[in-house]
């Protein structure tokens, strides 16, 4: 488990639900947006948890060196995202002929975020199917 910086409450109200992984090789999907605007001003207490996966995936869904790489994006009116960073510790590998387990990471948001964030998974060109397990993507203040 990664370093937890804040108090570790949740507020439902700023938490999407769990989005279904990418259904096939280079694919990308995307959880709901998060609107920041109510919480003013952005403190170093403010970080998102992204549960990378539900359930393991096995070599058939993530094989042998295959990836899905998690980055935060942000914007300013909910339409056009760029990448804020990509969450190197959230990126799932196969590996040894097991594919990969779920994993937690906490990340903190800069105090200059954009009001929109949300959490981007883009499968590598030759993954399999990863629809049967979802990511889940938490504010914690």
């Amino acid at each position: 488990m990664g370093n937890t910086y804040s108090h570790g409450r949740n507020d439902a109200a700023l938490s999407p639900a769990a989005i279904a992984l990418p259904a096939g090789s280079a694919t990308t999907v995307n959880s709901a947006s998060i609107d920041l605007a109510g919480v003013t001003p952005l403190t170093a207490q403010f970080e998102l948890e992204l549960v990378t996966a539900s359930a393991t995936l096995s070599t058939t869904a993530l094989p042998n060196s295959e990836t899905i790489t998690y980055t935060i994006q942000e914007s300013t009116d909910d339409s056009s995202f760029t990448p804020l960073h990509v969450l190197s510790k959230a990126t799932m590998v196969g590996a040894g002929g097991a594919g990969d387990t779920p994993n937690t990471v906490y990340t903190r948001l800069p105090s200059d975020v954009s009001r929109y964030v949300r959490v981007s998974a883009v499968t590598s060109a030759s993954s399999g199917d990863c629809s049967a397990a979802t990511m889940t993507l938490k504010v914690l203040f």
